[in-house]
């Protein structure tokens, strides 16, 4: 790195710092499920007893936010209080609500939930717990590389990320589901591990909504990348995945989260859906701490995992650094 360039970068951190200073910031913490699985190839799953530890630790010297105290500060363009943090789930597991909730009561914090409507109260699963429950059957493996060749990869193993990417990027229901169907026709779903990964149902969706501790808020229907989808299904997903838990809620949904949430999973065209709608928030999921002077309808969330609380105390520090 040359003199120039290492100036400049040293120029933008001191702006970062400076700014930081000036008008703190807030780490958004996006969890997906709290459970103790063997398997969890996706990283989703934090501990029930971790997701206690993280959360009683983190209390002691942050400032935990509940959703409407964090859209006010950047709605107004206030300051954040020293150490922020905001609490916030994706998808809409079972968990949630059997081992999460009780832990958030427990400490009185507040957590929002985005929920993916399609697999509520169903015992459907989420595509990508199909593909991984499927891809880590061994019964499964004759299959997945003749279905491997198919795709013209090489085998099992190349072909696992191929298909999550196929999957995930898909430009449209229809196609995302004729690639599930392809799987299906060469593979077989280890049914005696469904448990393991339900959804929430009704009850526990209205006794979630019904606690203090809990917020709920849109996550499409599908769970499809927003930003690869024409601007009328884009429509579609968010505007009828809020009508439907506002009809299972009796209540107004006014805050959403994109799937999967990197920038290339959205659009403009995504954001101001979401603006047209009035909602008063919108979840991105791109590395990254929130500043007041933030877009609320993309900010950053810092993904979670199952690890120890020095662990993710360090991976905060780093992220402001």
């Amino acid at each position: 790195m040359n003199l120039k360039v290492f100036l400049y970068h040293k120029k933008e951190a001191l702006k970062r710092y400076m700014d930081r200073e000036r008008n703190g910031y807030c780490n958004v913490l996006l969890y997906h499920r709290v459970k103790d699985l063997k398997s969890d190839p996706q990283q989703l799953c934090v501990g029930t007893h971790r997701f206690q530890q993280q959360l009683s630790s983190l209390k002691k010297d942050h400032a935990f936010l509940s959703i409407d105290e964090f859209c006010d500060i950047i709605t107004n363009r206030k300051k954040f209080p020293k150490n922020s943090l905001l609490i916030t789930f994706d998808d809409g597991y079972a968990d949630n609500y059997e081992n999460a909730l009780p832990v958030l009561e427990a400490l009185d914090l507040q957590s929002v939930f985005y929920i993916a409507t399609k697999t509520i109260n169903t015992d459907s699963l989420f595509w990508w717990d199909e593909v991984d429950l499927v891809f880590n059957s061994e019964e499964n493996s004759a299959g997945l590389n003749d279905l491997a060749k198919k795709y013209n990869q090489s085998d099992k193993k190349s072909f696992y990320g191929f298909y999550l990417e196929a999957c995930k990027m898909a430009t449209s229901l229809e196609r995302r589901n004729d690639l599930l169907s392809d799987l299906r026709n060469f593979t077989k779903l280890p049914k005696n591990l469904l448990p393991d990964y339900k959804s929430l149902s009704l009850e526990q969706l209205k006794k979630l909504s019904a606690s203090k501790n809990a917020v709920i808020g849109g996550h499409t229907i599908n769970h499809l990348a927003l930003g690869c989808l024409s601007e009328k299904d884009q429509r579609f997903e968010i505007t009828e995945s809020l009508k439907i838990l506002s009809e299972i809620l009796n209540k107004k949904i006014t805050h959403f989260s994109f799937p999967y949430g990197e920038k290339k999973h959205y659009s403009d065209t995504t954001i101001n859906v979401c603006k047209e709608l009035k909602l008063q928030s919108a979840a991105a999921n791109y590395y990254y701490y929130v500043k007041p002077s933030d877009d609320i309808y993309s900010f950053p969330r810092v993904v979670v995992r199952n690890d120890s609380v020095d662990v993710l105390r360090d991976k905060l520090k780093q992220l402001a650094s």
